[in-house]
């Protein structure tokens, strides 16, 4: 497997694996995506027992996996020499996939049904996007998070805390001018939750009132609410590097050296 096929299929499983999170009987993307990847490997001979063989169903796609996973996986490679407090903390892939299996085929889909299949895939997806990641290649781009929603400076503070509840975010990005017609300067900073929070309180009901309808940018001038400028790297730099530049405290904007057109954000849980 080439290290695009496994960037495609690592974003595939995470991106399932948190709308499961969201759905305690979200089980159906993770599977698809399961049978995705194990029909190309099928399709591609990624196993002698499977090449030129078709095959429709995740029993098929078993072996195939399986090789994958023990091939690439760090813990994998050798159960047998890992720690017994690894064997008794964690279901060997096997096992996991052969649960899953059986509840796939199960015709009750719901209920505590539903939800002990869906806690089995999200298990399984953390498996298989550890075994992609050691396939990748290790630029910050192939980890970040594209596409962030962002805030705008002239959106009011309540619309941000709004953005932060409903999506539990930590971190917005927000692109502000700064200073005055001559000495201007324009860049990317990050609002945090604390930032938020500090901005808020302890103030009555009706000043508290008064900050949630500022727009960040009066909030930020008038000195009320104190936010940082964000470390910007470009998409090809190395995650270690990446982490050693924010010390892992702090998000990392990912834009093009040429503008700033903002192409992701990656924070420590990312690069986990």
């Amino acid at each position: 497997m080439n290290p695009q096929v496994a960037l495609y299929f690592r974003k595939e499983f995470r991106e399932a694996r948190y709308a499961a999170l969201k759905d305690a009987e979200g089980y159906q993307r993770v599977l698809f995506v399961l049978e995705r990847l194990g029909a190309y490997m099928v399709e591609k001979g990624c196993h002698e027992e499977h090449e030129h063989e078709k095959a429709d169903g995740l029993g098929d796609y078993k072996n195939c996996i399986t090789a994958l996973v023990k091939k690439y996986h760090p813990l994998e490679k050798d159960r047998k020499r890992q720690p017994s407090t690894y064997r008794d903390c964690h279901t060997a892939f096997g096992s996991l996939y052969e649960m899953v299996m059986h509840g796939r085929n199960d015709a009750l889909h719901q209920g505590a049904f539903g939800r002990i299949l869906t806690l089995h895939l999200v298990q399984l997806a953390l498996f298989l996007e550890d075994t992609l990641m050691t396939i990748m290649t290790g630029e910050i781009k192939n980890y970040m998070t594209r596409n962030p929603m962002c805030a705008s400076e002239w959106q009011p503070v309540s619309f941000v805390r709004q953005m932060m509840l409903a999506n539990s975010f930590t971190y917005i990005p927000v692109y502000l001018k700064r200073g005055d017609a001559e000495r201007e300067e324009a860049a990317w900073y990050i609002i945090t939750d604390c930032d938020v929070a500090m901005y808020l309180q302890p103030f009555n009901s009706d000043c508290r009132a008064r900050r949630l309808t500022k727009s960040i940018k009066d909030a930020i001038e008038l000195g009320e609410m104190n936010i940082e400028k964000a470390v910007t790297v470009p998409p090809d730099r190395p995650v270690r590097a990446v982490l050693k530049l924010t010390e892992g405290k702090k998000p990392v904007l990912v834009k093009r050296d040429d503008c700033n057109e903002l192409q992701g954000i990656a924070t420590t849980f990312d690069l986990m």
